[in-house]
């Protein structure tokens, strides 16, 4: 059954909580991003993340998760189509059926989604599960979501992350990277757009994918930070949890129940601006 849906939008952090949870609840199924578009893709399979240096994509080799993929994959393959090509449910019956599967599994489940900002209330109400939902800067998402990934090796990331408070860094960042087509493919950034402008009546410059991705950003967090109640759904912001891992890995873990286990404080590299 579902324990735990640890949300944020990308590049929040979310994948640095992701390997702790899983590592700190080895008894756990923990599943990373149950909605990604490419989740039966084989360009993703037994791929290693650049930036965080191991495979989260592992934990869909599982036998639990195994016994129910057929199911999943229609659901997934129908939706992604719906949503035109990425998928941001504004309505939990939407997902319904997917997580329905992974509740039913017998074994405790953690999910940690980037999509999920609209529906957590649903999910808790459903599925009696707890919601951590993570924030963080802006102008930091985007940096990470562009200029570090945009690098092939972590320390050439690193090195371009460092130039971002420089004359040319700050030209880079609100200057060119704003008008480049390939920004628009990153993290469903078109995609989930069109759906928001669409349902919120939202628009900016089509090719300002700086305003675009602030526009996600925006509606996105607003809206699960409005779900999280303090009962079963909290928000947490990176900034705070980066500069004081200990202190809010202890809060995290009493409202979960879930083991955030402090040896892997060490893994959390703070990048804030």
């Amino acid at each position: 059954m579902i324990r735990l849906v640890f949300n944020g939008y990308y590049r929040s952090g979310t994948t640095v909580m992701y390997r702790i949870l899983k590592e700190s609840n080895a008894d756990m199924l923990a599943l990373y991003e149950p909605l990604h578009p490419r989740l039966f893709g084989t360009d993703i399979k037994g791929r290693s993340l650049l930036l965080h240096g191991f495979n989260p994509w592992s934990c869909y080799q599982s036998e639990p998760f195994k016994r129910i993929e057929p199911k999943y994959r229609s659901h997934h393959e129908a939706l992604k189509k719906k949503h035109g090509g990425g998928i941001l449910p504004f309505e939990f019956k939407e997902v319904e059926p997917l997580f329905d599967l992974l509740h039913s599994l017998e074994v405790d489940v953690i999910l940690q989604p980037n999509n999920c900002h609209f529906v957590l209330s649903g999910m808790a109400e459903k599925y009696g599960c707890k919601t951590i939902h993570i924030i963080r800067n802006p102008v930091d998402v985007w940096i990470s979501a562009t200029l570090s990934l945009k690098a092939k090796e972590k320390l050439l990331a690193k090195l371009v992350y460092d130039l971002r408070t420089t004359f040319l860094g700050r030209y880079v960042v609100t200057k060119y990277l704003p008008k480049q087509d390939w920004i628009g493919l990153r993290f469903s950034l078109n995609v989930d757009y069109r759906r928001i402008s669409k349902r919120f009546g939202i628009e900016v410059d089509d090719g300002d994918y700086l305003a675009k991705m602030l526009v996600n950003w925006t509606i996105c967090n607003y809206h699960a930070f409005k779900q999280s109640d303090g009962k079963r759904g909290m928000c947490v912001y990176y900034e705070e949890v980066a500069t004081n891992p200990s202190e809010w890995l202890k809060a995290m873990s009493n409202f979960s129940g879930l083991n955030f286990d402090l040896n892997h404080v060490k893994i959390i590299e703070p990048k804030i601006t």
